[in-house]
């Protein structure tokens, strides 16, 4: 027997399922489902326009996408634990891609480089060398990217201007996206 609950639901999901077969050919759609024993599951139901019989008719596909769906939700777990780890770090971290350009600066390599988030963010970790060692720049880019893992102390500017001296541990990681990139981390000596 069918619930009226579900009922209301299943109506309004064949609703939402037939309003977008009439803009496309087909559509997706994520919903939790019940199996007849009362199990609840997260099921993809593909909906396809179709002729059968010379009528126009709908083919459904369901799948049972719930250990996507967990493995999803364990993901978004370790991804606010590593963000919260990133940004409550007492030592300064940026990210880099592959040619140098920061991605991401955590708020106390901010706070020591005297730098807004958003004003670093996109910029060349060029700009953050002493003019007298951005020469080095490129060629420990191209060491990190070899997989050489660099830890070294360099002089640094601050947004400033004024001089500082930073030991830095840098070594090549995956970026979200699969590319290759630069995790530096970064503390003010």
């Amino acid at each position: 027997a069918m619930y009226r609950q579900n009922y209301i639901l299943a109506s309004k999901y064949l609703n939402q399922i037939n309003k977008n077969i009439a803009d496309q050919d087909s559509t997706f759609l994520e919903v939790e489902a019940v199996t007849k024993n009362g199990t609840i599951f997260w099921a993809q139901i593909q909906a396809k326009s179709t002729n059968f019989n010379s009528r126009k008719a709908c083919l459904f596909t369901i799948i049972d996408i719930s250990e996507q769906k967990k493995v999803e939700a364990e993901n978004k777990g370790l991804q606010k634990f590593y963000s919260n780890l990133f940004q409550l770090s007492p030592g300064g971290i940026v990210l880099e891609n592959s040619q140098g350009v920061i991605i991401d600066a955590n708020d106390a390599f901010c706070a020591n480089m005297q730098y807004k988030r958003e004003d670093i963010i996109g910029q060349k970790v060029h700009k953050l060398a002493h003019p007298e060692n951005r020469h080095k720049v490129d060629e420990n880019i191209q060491r990190i990217l070899a997989g050489e893992t660099l830890n070294f102390v360099e002089k640094s500017l601050r947004n400033d201007g004024t001089e500082c001296y930073i030991h830095l541990n840098e070594h090549k990681i995956k970026l979200p996206n699969g590319e290759d990139g630069i995790l530096s981390i970064a503390q003010d000596i």
